[in-house]
């Protein structure tokens, strides 16, 4: 470490500012997405982050209890994690259509392959 220079202890406020090191992108930024697991602090940081950039904070899990009219525990008990799967997928290619906002994955998302090919098809979001 150079002197003079702070040490960072949030990783996340780290890379934001190392960011701007690296010049213009190919393509901004329309969204950031927060993956981690259960408990692992994604809501709060992705709250104070959309308020630090004035965009909109969404939590994919609760998104989907919205739109489901239930919870996900009640949905996995229903009708199968692969359902949830599906509905999870299906909610955050709709989330990724909006600009500007910072979404808390759920914890287990990454895991499923058609999530991975939704983010790797959107090269303009940070996860």
């Amino acid at each position: 470490m150079a002197r003079g220079q702070a040490r960072c202890f949030f990783p996340l406020a780290c890379m934001l500012r190392s960011m701007h090191d690296l010049g213009p992108s190919p393509k901004p930024i329309r969204t950031i997405l927060l993956t981690g697991f259960m408990g692992a602090g994604k809501t709060t940081v992705g709250r104070l982050l959309a308020e630090r950039l004035q965009w909109q904070f969404l939590d994919l899990d609760h998104e989907i209890e919205r739109q489901a009219g239930r919870s996900v525990a009640d949905i996995f008990a229903t009708f199968g994690e692969s359902a949830f799967r599906q509905q999870e997928t299906a909610m955050l290619a709709t989330l990724l259509a909006r600009p500007g906002c910072v979404i808390a994955l759920g914890g287990g998302a990454m895991e499923t392959a058609a999530t991975r090919e939704l983010l790797q098809a959107h090269p303009s979001h940070l996860l």
